[in-house]
């Protein structure tokens, strides 16, 4: 359905514009729709999208969740989108940035060597 290659950045903010190369969508609805057609690399994520657009840590819950359950990599093929936080609201911020720890926690286990 989007026209942009499997490379795909993605810019998560009601206000501040995004850097060029960047797809800018400002709602989490916008978001998660781009994202689960499995086509981001990287994601940048603001928490406060505004009044009726939701915020950014439902998008991160949504990708932890598909993360966590094994989905994406069954779906995609290939490892979640490299994920950063832009926004100023600090409690905001400390919870996309959990949810960010708690997808790469669980990646790096994927990788890592069975003990004998």
């Amino acid at each position: 359905m989007y026209p942009w290659k499997n490379d795909m950045k993605l810019w998560v903010d009601a206000k501040r514009p995004a850097p060029e190369g960047w797809v800018w969508v400002k709602t989490a609805k916008e978001a998660i729709k781009i994202l689960s057609e499995g086509k981001v690399k990287e994601l940048a994520l603001d928490h406060d999208l505004g009044l009726g657009a939701g915020n950014g840590y439902q998008v991160i819950c949504w990708l932890e969740e598909v993360v966590l359950t094994g989905f994406y990599l069954v779906a995609y093929g290939k490892c979640p989108p490299t994920i950063k936080c832009h926004s100023q609201n600090p409690v905001g911020k400390i919870r996309i940035e959990a949810a960010i720890r708690s997808i790469d926690k669980y990646m790096y286990s994927l990788n890592r060597p069975l003990k004998k």
